[in-house]
């Protein structure tokens, strides 16, 4: 028996930890499910506003270096239309243009020298003497101006300092004719610096090129000096195209994230980049304390649920083992005590039930105990008056068989043999009397079993409206994993929009290539598209996986439902065994009952014999000369007397028989 309760608690202790196990994790499922997808809509939405600002940044460094330079560029473009259009200059008077030019080199530090071009290409005046005239008919910008256009050359080398400078030119007309080409060399230095200023406190570097990818401005002057090519850097090779925008490209191993756009007045690009690593220290911050959050958070939600799941479980534990007890029969220790009483939840009211259902089996079988041992008491009086009544009987027939030997002691005989009919008279009665005890009792019984039965209904109605109330819980459960199967479809029909939405944006880019130029901006916006059609696969991608995990933890669910409807079912069996017992009682009580109808029966017969006995006696005293025949009836009443009583006494001794049966199956249950 004590091996059997270790087995049972072993159990029981398994079973507490897998179902709390099991709250525990759907609770925490419960809880992460919106949580992961709250932090990752956050997160992502956080992690582009920061790459979106770093963009930004980028752009506005850009605006402002483009705003700088093209200031710098619209003044001396227009100066240098204002000294081509002088009239000192159109008329070829050096020595008054010598003079105005100088004055306007003081005026604009960042031109180094101005010279005249004459219509053959040889240089006819120069700021810096005539010692610095040279032929400048290769140079483009003079084929450019004698075609009637101003503007800027590309970065070359200057014949008169040696030094990398651009040119700004215009053409000398006079009567609507181009005489000749002015021609103002700017120093570089003031580009360098403008875009040195400008990234001042902020990350990253940037320069400027002209049309061929040359560098023309950089905080690394040398690189100006160099007139280094940057023609195969992707931003550059975009931006000579007048492409404007942002890209991430790989220089030398190096990661570095650039902003572009064009000067157009003089057909140059900008571009200021900086480290990607740099640039996404932000939204490696964010993501780290995001990952923090979340992790707190995981903590405090394991925490909180293994708290809730002990709340939950341990009352359920506790009902069980007293139930445990209550099926083994032991109903003293069965009733629940402790905190779980005071609770006014559902664990609390079926603990109270519990606890009353106990007390009345315990009371019925107490009362049931009170009543068998009233019977068995009962029983052994009528086995002692049964005897008394045989002997009695054995005593009146010797009495007739000597009144049949002798009738001369029969006047004698007869006064002893109506002492022994007195007597007899009287132990019939007391057979009557505890007839009567014993049927009553029976009757008792009978109501108390009566009242177990009932009892015993009450409890399986309410176990099988817990069983109704389990199976609604799971079909419930079956409908939220539906609604997740439902969800799935539809994401999986979101992947396949974001599919077709990729394969569109991607012949809307062949598309766009095949357009050429006309179609540069509408490839930009193809591209966007395709972006975000991948983004919006990677989405629906990681929304069914979480509905993966919702699915996997619904089916978890259900088989937790699964057990506790065979707790229940278990439960259920139980009670009708319970119920099988009180019949058993039941139909135990009313054979006793037929036994003391038929004992009852018996005492009426020997009360009618008993008359007839008076009635033969005083026959015999008042004529004795009838005592032959009236002997023969006695002696045949007396043998039949005594059959009844045999009967009555096997009777009897059954009906002891299973009033010790009875008490056998009451002392199983501990009260």
């Amino acid at each position: 028996m004590e091996g059997k309760k270790s087995k049972i608690n072993v159990n029981v202790n398994v079973k507490e930890q897998s179902f709390r196990l099991k709250i525990t994790l759907l609770i925490i499922a419960l809880a992460l499910i919106p949580l992961i997808a709250s932090n990752g809509y956050l997160g992502v939405k956080n992690v582009m506003e920061v790459k979106s600002n770093v963009s930004d940044t980028q752009l506005m460094n850009t605006d402002l270096i483009t705003g700088q330079s093209n200031a710098v560029l619209e003044k001396i473009q227009g100066v240098v239309n204002i000294v081509a259009n002088s009239e000192s200059v159109q008329s070829m008077d050096f020595d008054k243009a010598d003079a105005y030019v100088k004055e306007m080199l003081k005026e604009n530090s960042i031109l180094s020298d101005v010279g005249i071009v004459g219509p053959n290409g040889m240089q006819v005046y120069n700021s810096l003497g005539k010692d610095k005239l040279g032929d400048r008919s290769d140079r483009d910008y003079f084929k450019a101006g004698m075609n009637g256009q101003a503007g800027f050359s590309d970065v070359l080398v200057s014949k008169s300092t040696n030094k990398p400078i651009v040119v700004c030119y215009a053409p000398i007309k006079k009567d609507n004719k181009v005489i000749g080409v002015l021609n103002a060399n700017m120093s570089l230095d003031k580009f360098s610096d403008i875009v040195t200023d400008a990234m001042k406190g902020h990350d990253g570097q940037a320069y400027i090129v002209d049309k061929t990818g040359k560098v023309i401005a950089h905080k690394d002057k040398t690189l100006v000096e160099k007139m280094s090519d940057y023609s195969k850097l992707l931003p550059v090779q975009n931006v000579i195209k007048k492409q404007q925008g942002t890209v991430e490209y790989d220089n030398n191993g190096t990661k570095l994230l650039a902003s572009y756009i064009p000067i157009d007045i003089a057909n140059w690009g900008l571009v200021v980049e900086m480290d990607s690593a740099a640039a996404n220290k932000g939204v490696t911050s964010l993501i780290w304390t995001i990952v923090s959050i979340v992790f707190f958070i995981l903590l405090l939600a394991i925490y909180v649920s293994y708290k809730l799941a002990q709340y939950i479980t341990n009352p359920l534990v506790n009902i069980k083992k007293k139930i445990s007890l209550a099926a083994g029969g032991n109903l003293k220790d069965a009733p629940i005590d402790g905190k779980i009483l005071d609770r006014n939840d559902e664990f609390g009211q079926i603990a109270k039930g519990f606890n009353e259902m106990v007390d009345s089996i315990s009371g019925l079988i107490k009362e049931i105990k009170d009543s068998n041992d009233v019977i068995v008491s009962s029983s052994d009086a009528l086995s002692k008056t049964t005897a008394q009544v045989a002997t009695a009987t054995d005593e009146v027939a010797n009495a007739v068989e000597e009144i049949s030997k002798t009738a001369e002691d029969q006047a004698r005989q007869t006064e002893s043999g109506a002492a022994k009919v007195n007597e007899l008279a009287e132990n019939i009665e007391l057979v009557g009397t505890a007839t009567t005890e014993m049927k009553n009792i029976s009757v008792n019984a009978q109501t108390t079993s009566d009242k177990g039965l009932q009892t015993v209904d009450v409890l399986i109605e309410k176990t099988k409206e817990n069983n109704k109330a389990t199976k609604e819980v799971s079909l419930t459960i079956d409908d939220v994993n539906d609604s997740a199967n439902k969800i799935g479809a539809i994401i999986e029909a979101i992947g396949q929009i974001a599919e077709q939405t990729n394969l569109l944006a991607l012949n809307a880019a062949i598309e766009a290539a095949r357009a050429g130029e006309a179609g540069k901006g509408f490839a930009v916006v193809a591209e966007e598209v395709r972006t975000l059609s991948e983004q919006s696969s990677e989405s629906a991608n990681e929304i069914s996986a979480l509905i993966y995990e919702v699915q996997k933890q619904a089916k978890t669910a259900v088989d937790m439902m699964r057990s506790a409807e065979k707790v229940v079912s278990e439960q259920n069996e139980a009670v009708k065994e319970t119920g099988e017992l009180f019949k058993k009682i039941s139909s135990l009580i009313q054979e006793l009952t037929s036994k003391m109808n038929e004992i009852d029966r018996y005492s009426n017969i020997m009360d009618s014999r008993k008359d007839e006995i008076v009635n033969v006696i005083t026959n015999i005293a008042a004529a004795s000369e009838e005592s032959a025949a009236s002997t023969q009836e006695v002696a045949a009443s007396t043998e039949e007397q005594l059959s009844a009583m045999e009967e009555i006494e096997a009777n009897t001794s059954s009906l002891s028989a299973l009033a010790k049966k009875l008490e056998e199956a009451i002392d199983k249950f501990n009260i």
